[in-house]
């Protein structure tokens, strides 16, 4: 009989890569959102002409850019609150540098931006990876102290009449790509390879999973910590010039609350709040999911008393699908361990 050739390593179907843990969280979401569509839909026909579509898309694109530097640090068990105030903070600063000198050029008031979101992330990069204190303390704190600070430059400068080269920045397109979805498409393609493809974005999910571990192997926990701090301040620094750009002012309350809707698609995106897992593409539909869901609130016409409600009610639907979602998925791949562990004591 001829010898029969040994088999090669079988290919893993659809079926057996959609059991990992992130990728039934993005086929869950993305049957969320095609579903939410068509339901949403049926009342109210406008919510998918394409005009509606891009509003969402233009909509969620700076909560994208804030959310994908959100998801490092939720990655490392971390989380950062401030950010929304450090987007306040940024946008009056630079609105009165802007209304006050109007020659100025627009990328350098993207840098000033950039700068004073580093300066602001640094501080608190220096007591959280320092000082060795939790996070969601000391960025719950620098929330109150950075919007604190915001009515005080506020109160003696007006900042609506912005030059048109600041408008700028949020309007027209590049490549045939309205700008600020270019923006987010350029932070999405950097954040998703630095997270799967680098060394030190895969250090990430070790630092998440395991501190200990990932300490004993040699990995800068700390180090990592203290300079995403950093990348998420000033991310959220240049994330409040395209806020004042495309809104065409600077107030008080700008980017009021912006961390908990970041915090609400990285949770809604599948993100681990607790460490260790999730992707950017998750991310992305999390955004998509929280930003259509109030597109259509406002469609039909729902206060915004409501709307905060029914947000709060997706994040509490999102976790607990997540927990149920990895649960499963968790007692799936142990079983196939053990029928695998058994037919290798069989065959031996």
């Amino acid at each position: 009989m001829p010898q029969q050739m040994p088999e090669g390593p079988r290919r893993s179907t659809l079926s057996e890569r959609l059991l990992t843990p992130t990728r039934t969280r993005e086929a869950y979401l993305a049957g969320i959102v095609v579903v939410a569509a068509l339901l949403i839909s049926i009342p109210y026909g406008t919510f998918l002409s394409a005009s509606n579509i891009s509003e969402i898309i233009v909509d969620s694109s700076i909560i994208i850019i804030v959310s994908a530097s959100q998801a490092m640090i939720v990655l490392t068990k971390q989380i950062d609150l401030s950010v929304g105030s450090v987007m306040g903070l940024s946008c009056m600063i630079v609105g009165v540098t802007a209304a006050n000198h109007p020659g100025v050029p627009a990328i350098v008031l993207v840098l000033e931006g950039a700068g004073l979101g580093a300066l602001f992330g640094l501080v608190n990069a220096s007591i959280i990876a320092g000082l060795q204190l939790p996070s969601m303390i000391v960025t719950l704190a620098t929330l109150e102290i950075y919007r604190g600070v915001v009515p005080a430059i506020a109160s003696s400068v007006f900042t609506y009449q912005l030059p048109n080269s600041v408008l700028a920045l949020a309007r027209g397109s590049i490549l045939g790509i309205p700008r600020l979805e270019f923006y987010a498409l350029v932070v999405v393609i950097l954040v998703g390879y630095f997270i799967s493809q680098t060394r030190t974005g895969r250090e990430l999910y070790a630092i998440g999973s395991n501190p200990d571990a990932a300490a004993l192997t040699g990995i800068p926990a700390r180090k990592r910590t203290f300079w995403l701090f950093i990348t998420s301040g000033t991310v959220a620094g240049i994330a409040g010039v395209l806020w004042l750009a495309f809104y065409g002012a600077a107030e008080t309350t700008s980017a009021l609350g912006f961390e908990f809707t970041t915090v609400t698609v990285v949770v809604i995106g599948g993100m681990n709040i607790w460490g260790g897992s999730g992707s950017i593409r998750g991310v992305i539909l999390g955004a998509l999911i929280l930003t259509g869901v109030t597109n259509a609130l406002v469609i039909a016409n729902v206060s915004v008393n409501w709307q905060q409600a029914v947000n709060g009610t997706i994040l509490l639907v999102a976790v607990s699908g997540n927990v149920m979602l990895t649960k499963r998925t968790a007692r799936r791949l142990m079983l196939a361990q053990r029928a695998r562990e058994k037919q290798i004591a069989a065959v031996s």
